[in-house]
């Protein structure tokens, strides 16, 4: 069978565009903190920014958590849940699928609250990736700033931990859900977990990984989810959260 001008032409355009579309996607711009903090919105990015001031300090004073919820419409309210990570990057990239608005059906979306204690680069995030959800159509945007920063963002937005040179990283994390929806958040509730990575890994193969998750996270958080939400015992699903770095999205 011969292969005609026509079909050399279709296919020179379709590499083309697959290549352009790779490399658009491929770009990952840096934010400052102070320009994210001006510029980003909770309704048009999913994220927003602030500073906590007792940060050192184990759990949050009544005060801020006043602070946090005049932020969001009224009815929302913290989770008894804490997550605490030190030293783990969590570089690819994925959605909280343990308190997804659209995975649990719920009235609202659901909020995570991330504390950090370290200053450098924090968080990569999609903006606006929540409201396409599963797709993502957003460049990847990583943000830096000093320790006691804050994140709130919507658990469906697409992000990742940011890469910090492998210097010594702690987060703290929430959930905010609102009062209609405390049913189906149960899973959560007098939840805290701690976890630490032992050594870090700033490789190529790592930071492939992480692009690979940003172009596959689909059927990363549509097909494999239930691989993310909880630690399972046996079958597959054990053996391959075992083979894997899993056991930092689960936190449950």
């Amino acid at each position: 069978m011969k292969i005609g001008q026509r079909d050399i032409c279709f296919f020179c355009v379709f590499i083309i565009t697959i290549s352009i579309y790779i490399l658009y996607y491929c770009i990952e711009h840096n934010e400052t903190w102070s320009y994210a903090q001006k510029h980003r919105t909770l309704e048009s990015d999913g994220f927003i920014l602030f500073l906590c001031d007792d940060y050192a300090k184990d759990g949050l004073t009544h005060a801020f958590k006043q602070e946090v919820l005049k932020k969001l419409p009224q009815g929302y309210q913290f989770a008894n849940y804490s997550y605490v990570i030190k030293n783990a990057t969590i570089s690819t990239f994925h959605r909280d699928v343990t308190s997804s608005q659209k995975l649990y059906n719920s009235a609202h979306p659901v909020y995570t609250l991330v504390v950090y204690k370290h200053e450098g680069c924090l968080l990569s995030v999609c903006p606006g990736s929540n409201y396409s959800y599963p797709l993502v159509s957003s460049q990847v945007v990583n943000i830096s700033g000093p320790a006691g920063a804050c994140i709130l963002f919507n658990c469906d937005l697409l992000h990742a931990g940011c890469f910090n040179n492998c210097n010594p990283r702690e987060i703290v994390q929430y959930k905010l859900f609102h009062q209609d929806d405390v049913s189906l958040f149960e899973h959560l509730h007098d939840v805290h977990v701690f976890k630490e990575e032992e050594h870090c890994d700033d490789s190529m193969s790592v930071h492939f990984i992480r692009k690979c998750s940003y172009f596959f996270e689909l059927p990363i958080n549509t097909i494999f989810y239930p691989l993310f939400q909880k630690k399972h015992s046996n079958g597959l699903l054990k053996d391959i959260q075992d083979y894997s770095s899993m056991q930092f999205y689960y936190n449950i």
